[in-house]
């Protein structure tokens, strides 16, 4: 005879059958799923995929490379290019790698990594719809890589804060791109976004790049910039309350 222990009753059963509808039935459980629904639209349907949002962000990639040769190769065919990444949105798999690697220095020595016209195409169509999303995380003192901020503008506050200041801190992360943590930053993005077609798109560009297992943002990436600006935030945000907290 087979046993029955830790078999639940029909009674328990239909119990839970009961208040999982309840549940799914709730306020809070419809609003998440409309929320949800209108960030699938906005993003990986109508809005991010919309052909309107891909020539925008045609014009905004090719922006001072209009004579290069993949621009002007991108170009001859257009509409089926943006047709191609329009589906590539829709569907939730994307072309990603093929970097091409160079190195600067400005004044240190860094490796840049050229992501082919078309993925660069992509990265701005998606951003165009997340940017207000990545802007609402950051603090007022965030300044790179943002409309209107920058290294002057950075400076100019600095300068301005010079004259209440005694005291300064200069810190520098080593390396910062190649160190950041696909995991952490996965993690960060889930708790941003939950539609898991936007979340693959980004975790395949984020695994297309490594310095070390599990480590590691292309420089040159449009993409990464917002995910570096997000990745540090949380830390940023923890030290300005810190201080303010003492300050009181």
């Amino acid at each position: 005879m087979a046993s029955t222990r830790g078999v639940p009753s029909v009674s328990a059963r239909r119990c839970f059958r009961t208040n999982t509808l309840r549940r799914r039935n709730s306020p809070r459980c419809k609003q998440y799923r409309r929320a949800k629904q209108n960030e699938t639209t906005r993003i990986c349907g109508r809005g991010g995929a919309s052909l309107d949002n891909l020539r925008f962000a045609f014009v905004k990639a090719r922006r001072g490379k209009s004579c290069k040769h993949e621009v002007l190769r991108f170009a001859a065919n257009l509409d089926n290019n943006l047709l191609r990444l329009s589906q590539q949105i829709s569907d939730g798999r994307v072309e990603v790698g093929n970097y091409h690697y160079f190195t600067i220095r400005d004044p240190k020595l860094r490796t840049i990594c050229a992501a082919p016209f078309g993925q660069r195409v992509l990265h701005h169509a998606l951003m165009n719809v997340c940017h207000d999303d990545f802007e609402r995380c950051q603090t007022g003192d965030s300044y790179a890589s943002r409309v209107g901020r920058g290294t002057y503008a950075a400076l100019d506050t600095a300068y301005s804060n010079q004259c209440r200041c005694r005291y300064w801190l200069k810190l520098d992360i080593r390396k910062y791109f190649d160190s950041v943590s696909h995991g952490v930053l996965w993690r960060q993005l889930c708790r941003m976004y939950k539609d898991e077609r936007l979340l693959g798109i980004f975790f395949q560009i984020i695994d297309s790049y490594s310095t070390a297992p599990g480590r590691g943002l292309p420089i040159g990436n449009l993409t990464s910039q917002y995910f570096a600006n997000h990745y540090l935030e949380a830390s940023t945000t923890m030290c300005v309350k810190r201080s303010m907290r003492r300050a009181m």
